[in-house]
């Protein structure tokens, strides 16, 4: 696997203060398209609540997150194939884990705080009770949304840290991952326990997971190109699949993401060469945009409605929905390079590593 990449995969944050440049640029692509995906998914709800829904056509976008979640795992799988194991390990990778997720999470919510108690319709407008400190420790309640709404994936993303890092007990690699994929089924499957969290869709991240150990043993396949296609056609045709397989999304979008990850890791070397550093820096920037565009949709709805540009047609409401996805994906580039990074760098000065993991976090 090692010499199929030709450095371990940074996060952007970290090429940009260890001054190495490069990632694994395939999955930055589709961390790039993942959040668009779910951007636009968003943007329709927004333009159905103030507007004429102008996106009606477009019912997939929320499998941005799948995406996502397939390649958490997959990323999690190579740090820990790269690092030593043992406590010291498992207390650094949950260091590493938190710092790249929480501050910025953090901060975010508070600015959604102080819009809620300013203003507690502006948040969560589109239904759910709001739940305060439930939020900042992204603890999930039935009926209850957090201060930033989509913040619900990152409950399930730090679960999933929590318990693969367990992995770096292990007394070796291969029992470790076995364990990472025996304990994410139990957490997808609780529900059926009769727990109401976690949710199936946990059970994604071990796809990541299986995915990194096919890429490892198998590398590019001939039929990758089918791979790609099979999964991007189950993501985008999820109205048939969902009516096929109700209350299986782990599988009727899980799946599909699973192909498309493992399509786009196989093309890897040719993906690096291409002049696409637009859609990298897009990558780079996808988990600040997938915090952050709420809040500019937020904004992009009042405009409108003040501006009454539903009287003035269809075509008026597609050129502002466009000027705020142009202006989303500005912004939150802004906020990862002049917010998001400072905010890595002062939590690390905070929190420092007591164990050198051997790979960079992604």
């Amino acid at each position: 696997m090692g010499s199929r990449f030709k450095q371990g995969p940074q996060s952007p944050e970290d090429q940009k203060m260890s001054g190495k440049s490069e990632s694994i640029v395939s999955l930055q692509y589709l961390r790039a398209l993942a959040a668009a995906m779910v951007l636009f998914e968003h943007t329709g709800d927004k333009s159905e609540q103030v507007g004429n829904h102008i996106l009606a056509f477009y019912r997939h976008g929320y499998t941005g997150v799948d995406v996502f979640f397939v390649i958490s795992g997959f990323i999690m799988s190579f740090i820990f194939a790269k690092s030593p194991q043992g406590a010291a390990s498992l207390a650094d990778f949950c260091r590493r884990r938190f710092v790249r997720i929480m501050p910025l999470y953090w901060v975010l919510s508070l600015v959604a705080l102080g819009i809620f108690l300013a203003s507690p319709g502006s948040v969560n407008s589109s239904g759910g009770d709001t739940a305060v400190w439930k939020s900042f420790l992204l603890i999930p309640g039935e009926g209850e949304r957090f201060l930033i709404a989509n913040g619900w994936t990152l409950s399930y993303e730090m679960l999933f840290y929590a318990v693969f890092s367990l992995s770096f007990l292990a007394t070796t690699k291969g029992l470790g991952f076995a364990a990472a994929l025996l304990l994410v089924a139990v957490l997808g499957f609780a529900q059926s326990l009769g727990f109401f969290w976690p949710s199936p869709i946990v059970v994604e991240f071990s796809y990541g997971i299986a995915a990194y150990l096919l890429y490892r043993q198998l590398g590019p396949l001939l039929w990758s190109p089918v791979l790609m296609v099979l999964g991007a056609a189950g993501l985008i045709f999820q109205e048939v699949l969902v009516q096929t397989l109700p209350d299986a999304r782990f599988l009727t979008a899980g799946l599909p993401a699973a192909l498309l990850v493992y399509g786009a890791v196989s093309y890897e070397e040719r993906l690096r060469g291409l002049p696409l550093r637009w859609l990298e820096k897009l990558g780079d920037s996808s988990y600040s945009m997938y915090l952050f565009h709420p809040f500019v949709l937020k904004a992009a709805g009042i405009v409108f409605a003040y501006a009454g540009l539903s009287r003035h047609g269809t075509w008026p409401e597609v050129f502002f929905w466009l000027a705020t996805a142009v202006a989303v994906f500005g912004v939150s580039h802004l906020v990862y390079l002049y917010l998001e990074i400072p905010l890595i760098k002062l939590a690390r000065r905070w929190f420092p590593s007591k164990a050198r993991i051997a790979s960079q976090t992604a």
